[in-house]
């Protein structure tokens, strides 16, 4: 996770632990983790971090060609 953040931007790290982990929490959250939990009944925080994460995302950066087609009024290019 040290080298998550210069080399991804974007990124974040969360943890899905067996029980046995629960008290490297701390040490897990310290150095990174946004989120960490030991149990699956704790998912579905972290299933809705994951979807407004997703959300704050650019688009893909696209090609000029791309743009130009996903401007037309038609979806797809014409089959050759």
């Amino acid at each position: 996770m040290a080298w998550l953040a210069r080399d991804f931007p974007r990124a974040r790290a969360a943890v899905v632990a067996p029980r046995g982990l629960a008290a490297y929490e701390g040490l897990l959250r310290e150095a990174g983790a946004v989120y960490f939990t030991c149990s699956p009944r704790h998912l579905a925080p972290l299933a809705r971090m994951i979807v407004r994460h997703l959300a704050d995302l650019p688009p893909p950066e696209q090609t000029l060609l791309e743009r130009i087609w996903a401007s037309l009024p038609w979806s797809e290019p014409a089959q050759r």
